[in-house]
């Protein structure tokens, strides 16, 4: 069922990077050198796997947390975001982030239950590239004792090339008051590999007005009103509502996104024709007037299919991606579609903006079955 839209590595060693950034007035140790050793001409010099933390802020924030170590947490806990970044030549695999809490009068808290939480790092960080990351501690109660904290790097070298995909374009939109917690984030992801791709991850990192990272959150392109699929090639739009925690609600004034996608397993079905469609400006409800594209698809294959994804991408004169577009074709709780079969399908564009309505200049169409 489409439930999406309805509702390690080579081993060459671990290198341990000590970086010391402690909460408000921020030092950074400097790594000590490894001891020289004397080669011959003819031996090449390692490649050192480098990462530090470049960013990184804390909050107390109320959550609960299932399936962490077998058990559920809930609770006020002390919470860490920040950005990784690979400071070396060669792709690495960070294995682990931990950080060391410290109390009032400088002393080591020993015992702390500290673990990653959404978003989690990708297998490979390529040279220069930072990704955001979330470290929780699970104790309400040392949360509050905690005055400062340290990290420490564990990360291997990786053999491995990530695969060529291409974040296109993409854009942020708060909304004007009331509503001004809720962001949208459009934009537009190439495969430009030669192979069939899973839909992308998105990593997102948003910043105050002093570019001090503030949260993070990673999100699959597919579950975004996006492809499932991509071929050699192929784009894909997203469409991300985001809704901040409340403390910093409007303090966000940028974001910054990274994609990462492995090969897919499976070949997306395809097979389908739009027989016709037209588009106009019309009013939706409470939205007010939006921009409707209708029309028919049929299924040219031989499969009998379920859930029929329609998805949009609306573009300015320019050629830039301002509104996405995505509706499962059939009525409400039919979205069979057989072979032979045409079904009717009707969206509209995202977000839906007063002053986007007159720039749509084109748009595209693309058709995918999540299940056959």
């Amino acid at each position: 069922m489409n439930t999406k839209k309805l509702g390690a590595l080579a081993f060459l060693g671990v290198l341990i990077v000590g970086v010391t950034l402690i909460s408000g007035c921020i030092e950074q140790e400097d790594q000590k050198e490894s001891p020289k050793v004397t080669q011959s001409p003819e031996t090449p010099t390692p490649v050192t796997a480098k990462a530090e933390i470049i960013n990184h802020s804390s909050y107390m924030y109320s959550a609960t947390y299932h399936q962490i170590f077998g058990e559920t947490w809930s609770g006020e806990f002390l919470h860490i975001v920040g950005e990784i970044q690979n400071i070396s030549t060669v792709n690495i695999t960070v294995e682990e982030i931990d950080v060391v809490f410290y109390d009032a009068n400088g002393a080591v808290i020993e015992d702390t239950l500290c673990c990653s939480v959404k978003p989690y790092l990708p297998n490979i960080l390529s040279p220069g590239h930072k990704f955001p990351f979330r470290k929780v501690l699970l104790d309400e109660q040392v949360s509050k004792e905690v005055a400062s904290y340290e990290f420490s790097i564990e990360l291997t070298k990786a053999e491995e090339e990530p695969l060529p995909v291409k974040l296109v374009s993409y854009d942020m939109y708060q909304h004007p008051p009331p509503h001004e917690h809720i962001h949208e984030i459009y934009g537009e992801v190439q495969n430009t590999c030669d192979e069939n791709i899973n839909s992308p991850t998105v990593w997102a990192s948003f910043y105050d007005e002093d570019g001090r990272i503030i949260d993070a959150h990673s999100f699959w392109v597919g579950m975004e009103l996006g492809l499932d699929v991509l071929g050699p090639g192929e784009k894909s739009p997203f469409l991300i509502d985001y809704i901040p925690r409340n403390d910093i609600v409007g303090k966000i004034k940028s974001c910054e996104l990274i994609i990462k996608s492995k090969v897919a397993d499976e070949t997306p079905y395809r097979e389908f024709e739009i027989l016709s469609y037209i588009s106009e400006i019309k009013p939706v409800g409470v939205l007010g007037n939006c921009y409707v594209v209708t029309g028919e698809v049929k299924n040219t294959g031989e499969q009998n299919v379920s859930y029929v994804n329609i998805i949009a991408s609306f573009y300015d004169a320019e050629g830039n991606l301002i509104a996405t577009g995505w509706t499962l074709v059939g009525e409400s709780g039919e979205y069979d579609l057989n072979a032979g079969e045409t079904g009717t399908f009707e969206l509209r564009a995202s977000p839906e903006r007063e002053e986007i309505l007159n720039k749509i200049a084109t748009y595209t169409l693309q058709v995918e079955a999540s299940e056959s």
